[in-house]
């Protein structure tokens, strides 16, 4: 399945990231927030499928405020990484973080987060996430994360 893809691939970039020095300190520190993103959308993810539901009932909304919770965390990592950091992680990351996690995490927090919801906005942002975690697959040996230190 697409999330332990891209925890494996996390797993892979921060390694082989490891002896990069030519990034400065704030630089490791701010990409730690890449790191913690993805962690947090996956323990999202996580919390999802442990609802038990088994498709077409509906799931009490309280049972979904922790999800909501750490769907918002990813996002507040997400977009707190800077510019340049994502440059260079990979010449292509900082667009498709920002096109498909951040959007596709943006657009889930406006259904759940929303008193009304919107299915289109869910689907779109389930999409999104799920063409990240394809790129994410593709390219996970040429993605540099540094490790903190």
């Amino acid at each position: 399945m697409r999330r332990c893809s891209v925890l494996l691939a996390l797993a892979t970039m921060l390694a082989a990231c490891s002896e990069d020095g030519a990034w400065t300190q704030e630089q490791r520190l701010n990409a730690q927030h890449v790191v913690q993103a993805m962690e947090a959308r996956n323990d999202a993810v996580r919390q999802s499928n442990n609802l038990g539901a088994t498709g077409g009932e509906m799931i009490e909304r309280r049972k979904y405020m922790p999800i909501i919770a750490k769907l918002r965390v990813a996002y507040d990592h997400a977009t707190a990484v800077h510019d340049d950091v994502l440059d260079k992680i990979h010449p292509d990351f900082k667009r498709h973080w920002k096109d498909e996690f951040v959007e596709g995490l943006r657009l889930r927090l406006l259904n759940l987060e929303g008193t009304e919801g919107s299915g289109q906005s869910e689907i779109a942002g389930h999409r999104l996430l799920d063409s990240f975690g394809v790129w994410i697959d593709a390219n996970r040996n040429r993605i540099r994360i540094p490790k903190a230190e």
